[in-house]
């Protein structure tokens, strides 16, 4: 990642808990259900592993994969899927549904017994 341990040997821990705490904000965005840290299920620590190293591969693929040479004309591109089908699946059982009512209609029908010639 391009990261001199020996200049700044914290650099890397500091980035790598940076991503923690964004593939937990996006569990937590997905499941509408954000956790206290004392009651997290073991599935979100899993997601939330897998999430990071997405994204640690996904900086070493661009670090080491040359988008560009000179006269070659094939495409390439590097994927971005770090939030992938697979963890959502894991954390299904996991998400509430939010509705908002805040512009909802309210109907109301009043019963009289009053006769309606």
């Amino acid at each position: 990642m391009g990261i001199d341990v020996r200049k700044d040997p914290n650099k890397l821990e500091e980035i790598i808990l940076k991503w923690i705490t964004h593939a937990s904000n996006m569990i937590d965005e997905y499941t509408n259900n954000p956790k206290k840290e004392t009651e997290i299920p073991p599935i979100y620590e899993n997601v939330c592993l897998r999430i990071t190293a997405h994204m640690v591969a996904s900086a070493e693929i661009y670090k080491n994969t040359s988008m560009v040479n000179i006269n070659e004309w094939t495409e390439r591109y590097v994927p971005l899927r770090i939030f992938t089908q697979a963890e959502k699946d894991d954390l299904e059982p996991y998400k509430k549904s939010t509705v908002d009512y805040r512009n909802s209609e309210i109907e109301m029908l009043t019963i009289t017994g009053n006769k309606v010639l």
